[in-house]
């Protein structure tokens, strides 16, 4: 199963975890700006972690 790891880090917080996360799932992991240019149809699972700001997680959607 290929496996995707996208982020979106202001302090470089969600990175680390991202990374870890890609690491340890064997997955590939890209930025959510560097994810956009890509084909994401070749990943049957995507994970995406961003940072929270008044109870809502920031750039999803």
């Amino acid at each position: 199963m290929k496996t995707i790891v996208i982020y979106h880090s202001q302090t470089g917080f969600t990175k680390r975890y991202a990374e870890w996360i890609a690491e340890n799932v064997n997955a590939d992991c890209l930025e959510l700006c560097q994810a956009q240019k890509k084909d994401l149809s070749l990943y049957q699972t995507i994970i995406f972690g961003s940072w929270a700001f008044a109870g809502s997680i920031r750039k999803i959607g």
